[in-house]
């Protein structure tokens, strides 16, 4: 059995029902939950490219609206975390060896 290239999930607030029209097209995820102005996001599979997607969240949402989206590569072993808000894209990118490590050494191995 092989293992997912990708995994994905996140959730957004501050989505109005035309908003959420407007961004559909732009949807890279095969699953997907909206209701009461939350965008519930999450694909775990092939490589699918989430930053368009993304970029149109931050311009749809409403002012106060915020999320955040995990993109988990398992071929390049690294997380990308992106925090959104209206109108900005926050980009923090991490190899999960930095965090397990750490941690391991502090519980034991």
């Amino acid at each position: 059995m092989a293992m997912d290239d990708v995994r994905t999930y996140g959730d957004i607030m501050g989505i109005s029902p035309e908003a959420y029209e407007k961004l559909k097209p732009h949807i890279p995820f095969p699953q997907v939950k909206y209701a009461n102005g939350k965008l519930s996001v999450d694909h775990e599979g092939v490589y699918i490219d989430v930053e368009p997607f993304i970029e149109k969240v931050v311009e749809l949402m409403d002012e106060n609206g915020w999320g955040g989206v995990d993109f988990i590569d398992h071929v390049e072993w690294e997380v990308t975390r992106y925090v959104l808000r209206k109108g900005s894209v926050r980009i923090k990118k991490v190899k999960p060896d930095n965090v397990l490590e750490p941690l391991l050494n502090e519980i034991g191995s």
